[in-house]
């Protein structure tokens, strides 16, 4: 089960390049879908953390290089990475 959940993950995170994937994959990792693969998986705090910070970096790299730095896009989607956070 450990496997499964860390390929999930880890596929989530790649899947974050694909346009039509990005917003299922943005919520999944705000939603309880991550936290419960990462319980599986064994990350600690400081690794979801880290998981996530990550997810947000790219979230804000790929939104910025798209869309500019001033768009609504980015603002809407950036707080959807932020809430993961939480």
């Amino acid at each position: 089960m450990e496997s499964l959940a860390e390929a999930i993950i880890l596929q989530s995170i790649e899947d974050l390049w694909l346009d039509k994937e990005k917003t299922n994959c943005l919520n999944f990792f705000a939603g309880e879908g991550f936290h419960i693969c990462a319980r599986l998986s064994g990350l600690d705090f400081d690794n979801q953390v880290k998981v996530l910070t990550l997810v947000k970096n790219i979230s804000n790299k790929l939104l910025g290089s798209r869309h500019g730095t001033h768009g609504r896009m980015i603002k809407r989607r950036n707080f959807v990475a932020e809430k993961a956070l939480m």
